[in-house]
């Protein structure tokens, strides 16, 4: 960050003074207050103190470093430094920075530090979990008018901050993969991965920006870490792009570093591979090996969605299939209705009888029988039917299915039990 004083922006720090009042000195001494302070605590108090008097470049350093404890894990969610730094003074001062920046009439000058401080401030206030829609609004306005001068980790952490808030801005969205395509060159793995990821989330499909990140991708394969993988591997199937070259790359370079995967980046790189239909034995063979070993930190949406994937490309591999079993009897009533769909559909795709896991499964069902959609009652149904040995528990959900309820749910059932 140029803010810790790596020059980049040089003399140009100038331009974002003027909101704050302070001689240089005055800044100069702030400025370095807050470069030591350790604590979130710190950095709040410094900021409710000395706020008023912020200009843009005091207020993205505290930003900044507060994002930082938080991506380092210093700061826990819900944590009170956040709703703090959300009603504070730092979101007024960076959005009049913003506006600034976003008008007609200022001077576009060729220097890096506002692209710089624009991305930082997207950055931070996603990190901390911020959704301010003005100033969103106007670091977009901002951004679009000096796309040119943002580097690539700009493009792709601007993007990230926009997709981590679910703030969909397709004009920024268009400007953003303009520049990254011609810049693409220069992206590292985790500006490539960010990025992708970043238009996955949104549902924003550009091709010529995902054929150039394929191809950077592909270079870069040896350098990506198990994060970068996965994040790659699951925008792939988002967007629905089957492509063999960088997914047999994924596999590739997955495979030899699979124990070093999170149980949940394990889980997503097998779904993304199911939900494009893509079957590499090995990369199945290895996750089945590592996974088996770790289901008990793995959730119930991991636990399903793992099994999902292997029966979709009917890879039945009996020593995970065991573990998942074990793993959900335990986790059960933690279970939603589509998890619980899911994997009674799994296990029924393979014909893999589980006596103690289905039948888990249906008194977990019966509960919340009204709260399942269409779809994941019919798959439940169709899964019990299938496994003709658990004839009990398919007629135990059948009743459940039909009973108590007047004739707008039984007739709603109905429907339900004829697809």
């Amino acid at each position: 960050c140029f803010l810790m004083g790596d020059g980049d922006g040089g003399g140009g720090r100038g331009g974002a003074r003027g909101g704050g009042g302070m001689s240089a000195r005055e800044g100069q001494e702030v400025q370095r207050h807050l470069l030591s302070c350790r604590s979130a605590a710190d950095l709040l108090e410094v900021a409710e103190r000395e706020g008023h008097r912020f200009d843009a470049i005091h207020s993205t350093t505290c930003l900044y470093r507060l994002a930082k404890l938080r991506s380092a894990g210093n700061i826990a969610h819900g944590d009170e430094s956040c709703r703090r730094a959300a009603l504070g003074p730092l979101p007024r001062i960076q959005l009049r920075f913003a506006v600034q920046l976003g008008t007609p009439s200022a001077t576009l000058r060729q220097r890096g530090w506002e692209a710089q401080m624009l991305a930082n401030t997207a950055w931070a206030f996603a990190t901390l979990l911020v959704r301010d829609g003005p100033l969103f609004n106007a670091i977009s306005s901002a951004s679009i008018s000096r796309i040119p001068n943002f580097r690539p980790q700009h493009l792709a952490n601007t993007a990230w901050a926009f997709a981590t808030l679910c703030v969909l801005d397709a004009p920024l969205l268009d400007s953003i993969a303009c520049a990254a395509v011609e810049k693409m060159a220069e992206f590292k793995a985790q500006d490539c991965a960010n990025t992708v990821w970043s238009f996955a989330v949104l549902r924003c499909v550009d091709s010529p920006l995902l054929d150039a990140l394929s191809s950077a991708a592909l270079n870069l394969m040896e350098v990506y870490t198990t994060v970068d993988l996965t994040q790659t591997a699951w925008s792939l199937a988002i967007c629905q792009c089957r492509d063999v070259p960088l997914m047999s790359a994924i596999a590739s370079r997955s495979v030899p570093n699979i124990w070093a995967f999170a149980i949940q980046d394990i889980g997503n790189i097998v779904w993304a591979f199911a939900t494009l239909n893509f079957s590499d034995t090995p990369l199945f063979e290895s996750n089945a090996s590592a996974s088996q070993l770790r289901v008990h930190e793995a959730t119930p949406q991991t636990l399903a969605n793992t099994a999902w994937a292997y029966a979709v490309l009917s890879e039945c591999h009996e020593p995970l299939f065991d573990a998942i079993s074990a793993s959900a009897l335990v986790t059960i009533s933690e279970f939603d209705e589509q998890s619980l769909s899911i994997l009674a559909w799994s296990f029924a795709t393979l014909a893999y009888c589980n006596r103690p896991l289905l039948h888990a499964i249906s008194k977990a069902s019966l509960p919340m029988l009204r709260e399942f959609k269409t779809q994941g009652l019919t798959n439940t149904v169709w899964a019990y039917a299938v496994i003709c040995s658990m004839s009990s528990d398919s007629g135990l959900l059948t009743r459940g299915m039909f009973s108590d309820g007047d004739a707008s749910s039984t007739s709603e059932a109905g429907v339900h039990q004829k697809k």
